[in-house]
């Protein structure tokens, strides 16, 4: 694996791993099992989605006058 698949695995344990205790105390009657498997389902999908690249919005730029005049010129 490379260096930027590991630091996103580590990262996102380290949120995930986060979420589980605030959680159980949240939600005693829930089973600490399910709350588990959530966690790691929800984080399998952001790693998937991060190493894809599809994780950031790519924004359009904004056309300036003179590209603008030339492409109506046409």
């Amino acid at each position: 694996m490379g260096k930027e698949t590991l630091k996103a695995l580590g990262r996102e344990a380290l949120r995930t791993g986060g979420m589980f205790l605030p959680d159980i105390a949240e939600n005693p009657q829930t089973e600490t099992t399910d709350i588990i498997s959530r966690h790691v389902s929800d984080s399998t999908q952001k790693i998937i989605n991060k190493l894809r690249g599809s994780g950031a919005r790519k924004r359009k730029r904004a056309m300036s006058a003179t590209r603008n005049a030339k492409r109506n010129k046409n």
